[in-house]
This record gives structure tokens, C-alpha cells and sequence, in this order.
């Protein structure tokens, strides 16, 4: 077998230390050992594939195929990076509002101004029948 045809296989092997990597990391979460070695070879895989067949990359690098699929992907990752942006600010400011259209989850005017009125804290006290345990769990999420 000569250089030029091992190159693909190279990259193949790569992808997948690359699909082991993330599957492990879902899986696990944490930046292991077994993550650690599975992108390591990728990368060194990735690496010879590029030595093995430098030609093939160049060709793929500077075509017009390449050109264009380079914008696509800049503007993938500048979409991406928007809707980061959007997720860290919605984390790091979390609001709960009432959509819906009799505004069935929301306390009325009256309700708060009792409830503003008062000195202690209110206790709420819950009878649950077992068909219905998960109301419960429901229940002592509003704490």
C-alpha cells in the first residue's frame, strides 16, 4: 500500500477516537483518561493522515468547494456563538413568567398584597393519595 492510500484510513481512525471521546465524556462526565488518550490519538491520527497526503489537503484547503463551505461554517459558528451568548445571559438571569392566557399560574393582586402583609412564613401542608406521587415531588419543588 503506498502513502497516499493509508491517508484515509488514518482519518477515519481519527473520527473515531473522536466519537469514543465525546460518547465517554456524555456518558461520564468528566475529562478522563480514556478522553484524554481517545483525543490524543485523534489528533496524532489526523496529523499523519495530513503527512501521509499532503496533496489531497491542499487540493481540499483551496478550492472553490472549500471557499464556500468556509463561509457557511464561520457563519454556523457565529450562530452558535450568538445563541451561547443568549444561554449564559437566560442561566445567569432566570425569570419565570406566566404565558399563559388567563394567567392561570399567577397569584392575584389581592392574594399578594396578603401575602406581603404577613409576619411569619406560610406553611402549606399537602395530602397525596400514591396514584398521584409526583404531585408530591411537584410540591416540594416550591419550597
Amino acid at each position: 500500500m503506498t502513502r497516499t492510500r493509508l491517508a484515509p484510513f488514518a482519518f477515519l481512525l481519527a473520527l473515531v477516537g473522536l466519537a469514543v471521546a465525546f460518547v465517554w465524556y456524555v456518558l461520564y462526565r468528566q475529562l478522563d483518561e480514556v478522553v484524554r488518550i481517545a483525543l490524543g490519538l485523534a489528533v496524532l491520527l489526523a496529523a499523519a493522515g495530513v503527512l501521509l497526503d499532503p496533496d489531497r489537503m491542499r487540493r481540499i484547503f483551496t478550492g472553490r468547494r472549500a471557499r464556500y463551505g468556509s463561509n457557511a461554517l464561520l457563519l454556523s459558528i457565529a450562530f452558535l456563538g450568538c445563541i451561547g451568548v443568549v444561554y449564559y445571559f437566560v442561566q445567569a438571569n432566570p425569570r419565570q413568567v406566566d404565558l399563559t392566557e388567563d394567567r392561570e399560574y399567577s397569584l392575584a393582586p389581592e392574594s399578594l398584597l396578603m401575602l406581603s402583609e404577613l409576619k411569619e412564613p406560610v406553611q402549606l401542608i399537602g395530602f397525596f393519595t400514591p396514584e398521584n406521587g409526583g404531585s408530591r415531588e411537584t410540591a416540594r419543588l416550591l419550597k
